[in-house]
C-alpha cells in the first residue's frame, strides 16, 4: 500500500493551526517595554515614579500586542493574565550608603496604597566620587481584573542627592511587562 494524497491530520475540525503548526492563540501575547525619560534627583526615602515615562520607541526595539498604559505613573495591564514584570533602576550617587527600587501593586486600583511585591538595594561606598550602577527587579502578577490589578515603581535611598538617570533614546531606567499565560 501507498498512500500518495500527502495528506497529514492535525488537530480537529475547526482548529486553526498557525504555519509554526501550534494552535493559534499560543505563545507570548503582550511584551511592552517602558523607560523614564528625564533624569531626576530625589533626597531620603521612598518616591513613586509618576512622570517622564514612554513607551520605548526607538528602531529596531519593539513590542507584541497592546500596549500597557499609565497615568500618573500608575499601571494599567491591557488584558488579564500572569505578568513577569522586569524593573531596571540606573542610578548616580556620591552621597548614599545604599539606592534601591521597589515594584509597587494593588489588588484594589490603590485602596491599599501600593504594597511592595519586590523590593533590593545596591550599596554604595561614596565619598567624594560619584557612583553609578544598576539595580534589577522582578515578579510575577496574577491580573485577574484590568480595572483593580495595577503596578507602579519607585524609587529609596537614604541619602540626600541619588539620580536616577535616564534617556528618550535608549533605555536605562526602564520597565518590562511580559504576559506569561491566562490567569
Amino acid at each position: 500500500d501507498s498512500d500518495t494524497t500527502n495528506t497529514i491530520t492535525i488537530g480537529s475540525a475547526g482548529d486553526a493551526i498557525n504555519l509554526a503548526g501550534t494552535v493559534s492563540g499560543a505563545g507570548i501575547t503582550v511584551a511592552d517595554e517602558w523607560r523614564l525619560t528625564s533624569a531626576f534627583t530625589f533626597g531620603n526615602g521612598v518616591l513613586p515614579i509618576t512622570a517622564n515615562l514612554e513607551r520605548v520607541d526607538t528602531a529596531p526595539q519593539g513590542q507584541i500586542g497592546t500596549a500597557m498604559s499609565v497615568s500618573s505613573g500608575v499601571f494599567t495591564f491591557p488584558s488579564t493574565g500572569y505578568y513577569l514584570i522586569n524593573y531596571i533602576v540606573a542610578y548616580a550617587s556620591s552621597t548614599q550608603a545604599y539606592i534601591g527600587g521597589i515594584i509597587q501593586g494593588t489588588t484594589n486600583n490603590g485602596a491599599d496604597n501600593y504594597p511592595s511585591l519586590a523590593r533590593g538595594f545596591d550599596r554604595i561606598q561614596a565619598g567624594s566620587v560619584t557612583l553609578g550602577g544598576y539595580v534589577v527587579y522582578e515578579t510575577i502578577v496574577d491580573v485577574s481584573d484590568t480595572s483593580n490589578v495595577k503596578v507602579r515603581f519607585a524609587i529609596e535611598s537614604n541619602g540626600t542627592s541619588p539620580s536616577a538617570q535616564a534617556s528618550s533614546s535608549e533605555n536605562q531606567t526602564s520597565m518590562r511587562f511580559t504576559r506569561l499565560g491566562d490567569t
